[in-house]
């Protein structure tokens, strides 16, 4: 019998509902310390979040994650995975201010200390991240408009910053765009294959 291997991120993906209870909400960041290397607890750095270059087509929100520390210290994961790292949540209609059907990717990773990355103050990180809340088949398109909720989780599983943002859906993002009013490679006039002489 041949061995297998364990992956080391496990993803389920639910369908949440409005009005259906939380599959899951991670504790806050008062109720867990974090602790540096030598073991000694650190207090709770002051996490500052942005979300820059926002595109949404309805499906997937994408944008640049920057994390600044303001104060204190904080350990991030560097991978600064989507569902893992940092989490979409509680997505509204910015219209109605409804909530909508979404999906939750509920995601599993063994802590590596080489994924380890400790945030002085006065540094940023930033990386671009995607998180996947629509579906078409499953959940359908999400709203025109639409305000979620990022949530920062630390090396240790604390939430430790949340931020509120809107985006407006927009089309996909081009594959390769090429100059606007030009095909992407218009290249020149194909000649005619020699014809040879007559005879």
């Amino acid at each position: 019998m041949k061995g297998f291997k364990l992956l080391p991120v496990t993803f389920l993906v639910m369908v949440a509902c409005q009005g259906f209870p939380t599959f899951w909400r991670p504790t806050t960041g008062e109720a867990i310390n974090s602790h540096d290397d030598a073991g000694v607890a650190q207090r709770q750095a002051h996490v500052q979040l942005e979300l820059q270059e926002i595109h949404y087509d309805g499906e997937t929100l994408t944008g640049r994650l920057l994390v600044g520390v303001v104060e204190g210290r904080l350990r991030l994961n560097k991978q600064l995975l989507s569902g893992i790292h940092a989490d979409a949540r509680d997505p509204v209609d910015c219209n109605t201010g409804w909530r909508v059907n979404y999906m939750i990717v509920d995601s599993f990773q063994a802590r590596r200390k080489e994924d380890l990355l400790v945030l002085d103050q006065g540094y940023w990180f930033g990386k671009v991240i995607h998180f996947p809340l629509f579906d078409e088949h499953f959940t359908g398109l999400g709203p025109e408009c639409l305000k979620v909720e990022i949530w920062l989780f630390s090396f240790d599983g604390t939430v430790v910053a949340r931020q509120e943002i809107r985006a407006e859906r927009n089309l996909p993002l081009p594959v390769d765009a090429g100059q606007p009013g030009e095909p992407p490679d218009a290249g020149q006039p194909e000649e005619p294959p020699d014809a040879g002489t007559r005879e």
